[in-house]
């Protein structure tokens, strides 16, 4: 283990002609290095992260990778172009709720940096274009003013300082108690805050960032149970908050105190669904925890999500939720169902729903498209189906028709007892998923429809796709 200590000088206005170190004992001790540091501020010792700005000698462009920002006695945590964020246009937008695109500024002159330093360390902007570099002395730092570079042709300054630590409530303003909301924060410069526990860049590739996060287009959001702790500049804030489809989305302007240290939203209700005896199930997610999925359904308004177990090469996913059953709430408003995805990725994929007792195994047949390398098929679309019967549970052609092969004999067998209709992306109502659940219902096959998400990463709410079932 390697030391790093900062040894005060105890005479500094002598002159240190020489250095010796004296054993105490028998221990050894190797010293590796000593180098001389003229200021007054312990050198390792850093001021905690605050953001700043640079201007740019001129416009950023469509280049990021040009500027590249470093510190001397400090850490950049990360930096990145300046989006245009208009206060007024974001809470007038009917886009609450929904997600953005970021409104990038390719003529901006502004880079944005989170910056951990000491209070004498340095911070250079190098363009690797003309190979000039410009540097900051962060000695020379007034907050409220910008600090030109050495010679001039770049200005820094601080835009975040000071920050309060919250507990804060979601409250269903119907009830008045704490509910579970899907919520983000925003600084004045239109940057995310997440609460604490959450990630400030949520990564939404599948099989990542399978926590309580969301990330719809560029905007992100976080999973809350009606309580949350998070650290907020003192100032504007932005709040955008929404819960599913029956809940008002909120986006609003929050002025923080300083020494505030509660804070107390409100979500309005226009519609209580469940009341009126309807019930709203997503059929198809991947991936979550069960209590993770919890969270997530309460707060997008879901009664019944389909987790559903898989097999994907070497890979098994939410096998070891299967033999807990499923999991609800106090409340008993929102069930939690380990399922499974059954599939072969030519003759077709089944979700198999609610059965009881041993799983149906395998859940993937012929590798190495979806089981492993050298797996035989070990059965068809029927042999699953009829095997989920027997459990007492339902099966439902997921992501319809895709795959295709073997999924229209099992709907004249009667082995289907419903078909998942997902609008992917940019597709319309006339495409296939429609319009061959239309050829099955002309031929008298009456299939329900059911809306599932295949949720497989943080691109994707719960729900997004949902099933509203009356039970009277």
């Amino acid at each position: 283990m390697i030391w790093v200590s900062a040894l005060a000088n105890p005479e500094p206005e002598r002159e240190l002609k020489a250095l010796r170190l004296e054993a105490k004992d028998k221990d050894p001790l190797f010293v590796c290095g000593i180098t001389p540091d003229a200021g007054e501020e312990n050198p390792l010792r850093y001021e905690r992260l605050s953001l700043f700005r640079i201007t740019l000698p001129e416009a950023a462009g469509d280049d990021p990778g040009r500027w590249e920002i470093r510190a001397r006695q400090g850490v950049v945590a990360r930096s990145f172009a300046a989006c245009d964020f208009s206060a007024e246009a974001w809470l007038a937008s009917p886009n609450k709720g929904l997600g953005e695109q970021a409104q990038r500024a390719p003529r901006s002159r502004h880079l944005l940096l989170e910056l951990a330093a000491n209070r004498e360390g340095t911070v250079s902007l190098f363009d690797r274009k003309s190979g000039k570099s410009y540097e900051f002395d962060l000695a020379r730092l007034v907050v409220g003013q910008e600090l030109p570079a050495r010679g001039g042709g770049a200005r820094l300054e601080v835009l975040e300082r000071e920050t309060v630590w919250l507990h804060g409530r979601a409250v269903d303003s119907t009830t008045g108690r704490p509910t579970p909301v899907r919520l983000a924060f925003r600084s004045k410069e239109g940057l995310y805050i997440p609460p604490y526990g959450h990630r400030t860049e949520i990564n939404d590739a599948w099989l990542q960032d399978y926590g309580a996060d969301v990330k719809l287009m560029d905007t992100s959001f976080a999973y809350v149970d009606g309580t949350f702790q998070v650290e907020l500049p003192v100032g504007d804030v932005y709040v955008e908050m929404t819960k599913g489809f029956e809940y008002e989305a909120v986006r609003q302007r929050l002025k923080i105190e300083a020494g505030q240290r509660g804070l107390n939203l409100e979500i309005p209700r226009f519609e209580n669904l469940r009341a009126r005896g309807w019930m709203t199930a997503d059929t198809h997610v991947h991936f979550l925890s069960p209590s993770t999925a919890l969270l997530e359904g309460q707060a997008e308004g879901l009664n019944l999500i389909n987790l559903l177990a898989a097999h994907w090469g070497d890979l098994f996913t939410n096998v070891g939720d299967l033999p807990y059953g499923s999991l609800t709430p106090h409340d008993g408003e929102t069930v939690v169902q380990v399922s499974t995805e059954n599939r072969q990725h030519i003759l077709g994929h089944l979700g198999l729903l609610g059965g009881h007792g041993a799983p149906v195994f395998p859940m993937s047949a012929g590798g190495p498209g979806e089981s492993y390398i050298g797996d035989p098929v070990w059965t068809g679309l029927t042999g699953w189906a009829e095997a989920c019967r027997q459990r007492d549970g339902l099966v439902v052609a997921v992501h319809f028709p895709y795959p295709t092969a073997e999924v229209a004999a099992d709907i004249v067998l009667g082995k289907i007892d419903a078909v998942e209709l997902v609008p992917h992306f940019q597709e319309v109502f006339n495409d296939l998923r429609f319009l061959d659940w239309y050829r099955f219902l002309n031929c008298g096959y009456r299939l329900p429809g059911v809306g599932g998400t295949d949720k497989m990463g943080a691109y994707m709410p719960v729900g997004a796709n949902r099933t509203y079932a009356y039970l009277g």
